[in-house]
């Protein structure tokens, strides 16, 4: 999907947007979630409950 986007000249903040506000995993929490751990963590000295796509 995110391909598709991109081919289709939409901007990579806009992609981002629409898929934190779709809820969808980056792939280390999505990895995180399918071993059974925690999503999130420490990143640049802040805590996260979970990761947002940039």
């Amino acid at each position: 999907m995110i391909v598709e986007h991109v081919h289709t000249g939409r901007s990579l903040i806009t992609i981002a947007r629409e898929l934190n506000d779709a809820d969808v995993l980056v792939p280390r929490d999505r990895h995180a979630r399918l071993q059974g751990r925690p999503t999130g963590g420490r990143r640049h000295g802040r805590d996260f409950e979970r990761f947002r796509w940039t």
